[in-house]
């Protein structure tokens, strides 16, 4: 009977042992992670791109007549693009190219018309489907 008590008593120390030692190492943790983040967080908190790939850029001008390749180029997208997809990427290239928000008139049109062009080229496939 009286190791029985001794027993639990053991254990009680042993698990407010194991659960302080669990804490205070948690704790420990959490500081030093949070001390590695305030240092770096400039460098943990880059936001990928989601137009193209950065520094790979098309070294060539725009043709007299804008054909497939060079809307899908513009628009960085493929010539497999779907209506929805095709008009999201367009709305956010045109906002961040909008003359009105000192985007060029020039760039702006080559959206347009490289836009354009895809919707064609997607009617033409759906015609004859």
């Amino acid at each position: 009977m009286e190791e029985n008590k001794i027993n639990k008593k053991k254990n009680k120390i042993l698990n407010l042992i194991k659960y302080s030692t669990f804490f205070i190492a948690s704790s420990y943790l959490t500081i030093k992670f949070l001390i590695f983040m305030k240092k770096y967080n400039k460098n943990l908190l880059i936001v990928p791109k989601k137009f193209g790939k950065i520094g790979k850029f098309y070294k060539g001008g725009f043709l007299p007549k804008m054909n497939l390749r060079e809307a899908c180029l513009i628009l960085n997208v493929t010539p497999r693009i779907n209506k929805n997809t095709l008009k999201e990427t367009h709305k956010k290239l045109i906002m961040l190219n909008h003359p009105d928000f000192g985007g060029s008139t020039f760039i702006s049109s080559k959206i347009n018309e490289a836009k354009e062009l895809l919707m064609k080229e997607i009617n033409k496939k759906n015609n004859l489907v």
